[in-house]
């Protein structure tokens, strides 16, 4: 997760470095993204974690783009805080 995408909706997103419970998941993400263009928190429950254990509380939702064939893996995710959102600036 690096990057914010869109201050006003609180909006952040990156590359997805999944964890090795993932790989359980990943065939049911990705037939969701070529149904709809994106697995999000309808489908799951989805959470972000940082790397150092933080947990941030997306309040608009949560999304993962992962394309069969291709090697990278995006999230996004709206209403974050401005606090939390503050430590991306």
């Amino acid at each position: 997760m690096k990057c914010i995408i869109n201050i006003g909706e609180e909006t952040i997103g990156g590359l997805f470095i999944p964890n090795e419970n993932y790989s359980k998941y990943q065939a049911l993400v990705q037939t969701h993204c070529n149904n709809k263009g994106i697995s999000n928190i309808h489908d799951f429950d989805y959470r972000i974690t940082l790397s150092d254990n933080i947990d941030l509380n997306m309040e608009g939702g949560i999304g993962i783009t992962d394309v069969q064939g291709f090697n990278e893996i995006y999230i996004e995710g709206a209403g974050l805080n401005q606090y939390q959102l503050s430590n991306f600036r």
